[in-house]
């Protein structure tokens, strides 16, 4: 419904944003009041994962406690085998 707020957006949600080094430029676009958390890493891929992305990963979501996970992967994994990207998703 029109000037209604996105689950994300509340206060009593916390949400966690992993991905690529344009994880970062989201900040700008949330409200200020979310409790949002970024996580970019520059270069991240989840298909040859060289920048450690994946452990980062799992000791933020074990270090904090989020409602929601967004992933903002893709644009480096691009040259890969879509076989392959599930692969490693679905571990």
């Amino acid at each position: 419904m029109l000037g209604e707020e996105h689950v994300w957006c509340s206060s009593d949600v916390r949400v966690l944003i992993a991905g690529d080094s344009n994880v970062h430029r989201l900040k700008s676009a949330c409200p200020p009041n979310a409790r949002i958390d970024f996580l970019p890493v520059s270069g991240a891929k989840y298909v040859s994962d060289r920048k450690g992305f994946r452990k980062l990963l799992h000791q933020e979501l074990m270090s904090g406690c989020y409602d929601i996970l967004y992933l903002h992967l893709g644009s480096n994994d691009v040259c890969c085998k879509d076989s392959n990207f599930y692969r490693y998703v679905e571990q």
